[in-house]
């Protein structure tokens, strides 16, 4: 557990002196925008820590507007005046406009690039323009959803400075329910973005993001007295991610989306013989076969290796092998199916997981997730049973896919 108390050491000096910096998000009209007249969004710089920064959005931005296989060069500008800095805790407001090209009608996505390369995204509809009678006044520019927050701003900005662009998903987060001796299964996990560095010339940058992340996975028995965990995993990691730029043209076969590689501690925390921990250091490239717009397939091949004594996991290279092979496929925002396999070292102890997430919304109460459901059929499902071969179904609520 050394291992894991210094990862975590690290984060918390990481983070104090990284929390002074602004995050800075795009915010786009709530309501579709008509093709051919001014559209307005904002850009909004939050300031998580505790000391007042500098707001420096620059006063014009360049960007693209892409809907469908079609893109547009589009020119942002701020008007009127302009805060100079963002208070601790609080967040601060540039207002731009872009005219809407002419020929731009449907779902588009905007993508403004700032002066250190640093990418903001954002999605608009667009409607064709409707015929305006001449005595009537043009229309001004849409409004954003940022308008709905003058009595409420300073709460509202305390609690999204709270994640200000810095938490990002990881593995899924899900809670399900099954049958057998290991009946309930749940998973958390996140990224947090400790900096970001930007190569390579312009309009050519590779963004590159170093992060600390964390995932914990548990195995109990809800059917027996007290509920007893019978496992739990507890995987902290830092990892070096590049993030590819979105494709100008539309219509690929093959989009690469970027890099994954870093250092992931395992432990179940425990003590004796059921003691299990390992250090892994993997290397996980991310690519896209098949439309961005449409059904896709997103694979995530990853190889990795021992780092350091294995001792209390003998053999465990036989059943995890030296790499594993995720595939997710989906379209958008429909539902998914995600394949997990491994094979161990000398390809005789397959493992396979299925994943399926189909998305649920309940309206009147506004809450959003997937109904999921999962099979495993392997070796391994908890690090303390690495080298038992178990199945198992289970059903749930998923809040990350």
């Amino acid at each position: 557990m050394k291992s894991l108390t210094g990862f975590f050491l690290l984060l918390a000096f990481a983070f104090p002196a990284l929390g002074r910096e602004t995050a800075a998000t795009l915010m786009t009209p709530a309501e579709p925008v008509s093709a051919g007249q001014s559209a307005r969004v904002d850009v909004v710089a939050m300031n998580p820590g505790a000391r007042e920064a500098s707001f420096d959005v620059e006063k014009v931005l360049e960007g693209t507007l892409k809907a469908g296989n079609a893109s547009w060069p589009v020119s942002l500008h701020s008007g009127g005046p302009v805060p100079a800095a963002v208070s601790a805790g609080g967040f601060a407001v540039r207002r731009f406009t872009f005219d809407v090209p002419a020929a731009a009608v449907g779902r588009a996505i905007l993508e403004v690039k700032r002066a250190d390369g640093t990418p903001l995204r954002g999605v608009i509809d667009i409607v064709a323009a409707a015929p305006t009678a001449p005595q009537e006044a043009p229309a001004g520019p849409a409004a954003t959803p940022l308008d709905g927050l003058a009595s409420s701003a300073p709460a509202a900005s305390g609690l999204a400075s709270n994640f200000a662009g810095r938490f990002l998903p990881n593995q899924p987060i899900y809670f399900i329910y099954g049958d057998g001796a290991q009946a309930a299964k749940f998973q958390f996990s996140f990224d947090y973005r400790i900096a970001t560095m930007v190569f390579g010339q312009a309009g050519h940058e590779t963004v590159a993001t170093l992060r600390g992340g964390y995932t914990q996975r548990s195995l109990c028995d809800l059917n027996s007295e007290s509920s007893p965990f019978y496992d739990t995993s507890y995987m902290p990691e830092i990892t070096l991610n590049t993030e590819a730029r979105m494709p100008r043209a539309g219509g690929r076969l093959f989009t690469w989306l970027g890099l994954r590689a870093g250092f992931q501690h395992e432990s179940n925390g425990r003590q004796g013989t059921d003691s299990r921990s390992l250090n892994i250091f993997y290397v996980r490239p991310r690519f896209v076969l098949g439309s961005l717009e449409s059904w896709n397939v997103v694979m995530l091949p990853e190889v990795f290796t021992y780092v350091g004594d294995v001792a209390d996991n003998k053999g465990i290279e036989n059943y995890r092998g030296y790499g594993k092979l995720r595939l997710y496929l989906g379209r958008g925002d429909g539902p998914s199916l995600m394949f997990t396999g491994w094979a161990g070292k000398d390809f005789d102890h397959g493992t396979f997981q299925w994943d399926l997430a189909v998305p649920t919304r309940i309206r009147w109460l506004n809450i959003e997730s997937f109904l999921y459901l999962q099979y495993f059929n392997g070796y391994g499902e908890s690090l303390r049973a690495y080298d038992r071969k178990s199945d198992a179904v289970r059903a749930g609520v998923s809040l990350v896919r």
